[in-house]
């Protein structure tokens, strides 16, 4: 199972993006996190990652 999603999270008063992957490894979920900028990056399509 591979997942990509792109998380939002806030801290204090700043938003930041990140580019979450999610896989399955010997029968135990990791999450990898890629930082990606504080304005999500226009060609990422948000419902192409959700399908």
């Amino acid at each position: 199972m591979n997942m990509v999603t792109v998380k939002k999270k806030v801290i204090g008063k700043q938003t930041y993006y990140y580019l979450e992957h999610t896989i399955r490894h010997e029968g135990k979920i990791q999450k990898r996190e890629k930082y990606i900028g504080k304005k999500r990056p226009k060609n990422i399509q948000i419902e192409a990652l959700k399908k």
